[in-house]
């Protein structure tokens, strides 16, 4: 038996065991095995394909070691301040606050990314000062979606299996599923009535400190384009 230098979770970048047309692709460990691993490779989940792969303990290095905490996305707020400040301090209206709080909770601050219609994809521990502006991320001049790919890329929540939690309205869950993985994106406000029903799911998870259960989500992300995955996956892998 060869020991494992790996964990469940961890994203090995693959040696043997793959066609070779693959190349040298990244994938996620499942499972690890007596001389072994299973690993579903990223370049199979772009293309839609379930399956997971047997490697054996020599064919693989670590590439990145696994983080347990999700990502949390929240939406940027319509009142600003009235002068430049650091992402953190730049809305200023109660329901971003609460955001922000809630996301908190669930997640450690540095994981926590404000979707900005101007700025895109920030970290909230980001120092960075912005100038205000106005810009909705619905409406022309607003961040693009190639801009939100190379953002989601840097900051990591845009790998494969990672698990994004999306406190935000449709207009920003939209252009946030075209970079994410959209297999492991969790959205608490979908199926609900409005801003009253976001406060007070807010205000739970600000106690509990976590997700309520509730069943599948009645809208799916099916207008997720798979040629910007795989071009988004190309970037990773080269």
């Amino acid at each position: 038996m060869i020991e494992s230098t790996v964990a469940v979770g961890d994203t090995i970048s693959v040696r043997a065991g793959v066609p070779r047309s693959y190349g040298r692709p990244l994938g996620r460990v499942v499972r690890i095995n007596a001389t072994t691993v299973t690993v579903a490779l990223f370049y199979d989940l772009v293309r839609g394909d379930h399956t997971t792969r047997l490697v054996p303990h020599t064919g693989y290095r670590l590439a990145h070691r696994a983080d347990p905490r999700p990502w949390v996305v929240v939406g940027c707020g319509a009142r600003k301040a009235e002068h430049p400040a650091p992402i953190a301090d730049l809305y200023t209206g109660s329901y971003h606050a609460q955001c922000v709080r809630a996301a908190t909770r669930l997640t450690d601050r540095s994981r926590v990314v404000i979707l900005s219609g101007r700025y895109g994809l920030v970290r909230l521990t980001d120092p960075t000062v912005r100038e205000p502006y106005e810009q909705r991320i619905d409406q022309p001049g607003a961040v693009t979606t190639d801009e939100l790919h190379t953002q989601g890329d840097r900051l990591g929540l845009s790998w494969p299996l990672e698990r994004v939690i999306v406190l935000a309205g449709k207009a920003y869950t939209a252009p946030l599923l075209t970079v994410v993985d959209h297999r492991n994106v969790e959205l608490p406000f979908d199926g609900t009535r409005g801003i009253g029903d976001h406060k007070a799911l807010l205000r739970l998870i600000e106690t509990t400190g976590t997700l309520p259960r509730r069943e599948s989500p009645s809208t799916t992300p099916q207008e997720v384009h798979e040629h910007d995955r795989t071009h988004q996956l190309h970037r990773l892998v080269h």
